[in-house]
């Protein structure tokens, strides 16, 4: 983005250049600028007065059409927190619902919508119940137990061997 300092320059060195009989086009080349930028220029100059941004006070009064209304958050968040749902992360929500004929919003949006009302962190920890963690050691541990005895096992079968 250009301050409107330089603006005001690059619209006073096209003039300059022009007076003195170059063509407009090639002016705003020297300056890497089209012809059509330095026309929008000169016409927020006229307008008011100002060569600021305008972008941004024009979209700072506008909302999205596809932002989510509280309703809308209000259903993630019970849907999120519900029993079904619980422990499960928004990539298996938002199928799940899709199964049952439901849409609600999407994955992102899902994600965007717990993390912000501060459930992530408890979803992650509180989720379902801590008996398959323990079972998933218990089979961890099991496996270990059958790769060692089946180590050694090849171990004994090797010296036999020899």
């Amino acid at each position: 983005m250009i301050v409107a300092q330089d603006r005001q320059m690059a619209i006073d060195l096209i003039e300059e250049a022009v007076m003195a009989g170059a063509r407009r086009h090639t002016a705003c080349a020297v300056l890497e600028i089209t012809v059509r930028t330095l026309q929008r220029w000169q016409k927020a100059l006229q307008d008011e007065n100002t060569l600021a941004d305008q972008r941004k006070a024009a979209a700072a009064g506008r909302t999205p059409a596809n932002k989510l209304s509280e309703e809308e958050r209000g259903e993630i968040l019970r849907i999120s927190n519900s029993a079904e749902f619980r422990s499960l992360p928004p990539s298996q929500i938002v199928p799940r619902l899709a199964d049952e004929g439901t849409y609600v919003a999407s994955e992102s949006s899902f994600s965007k919508v717990v993390c912000k009302a501060t459930l992530w962190k408890r979803r992650i920890f509180s989720g379902a119940d801590p008996l398959p963690r323990t079972i998933a050691a218990f089979w961890a541990f099991i496996s270990m137990l059958s790769l060692r005895a089946m180590a050694s096992a090849m171990s004994i079968l090797d010296a036999k061997k020899r």
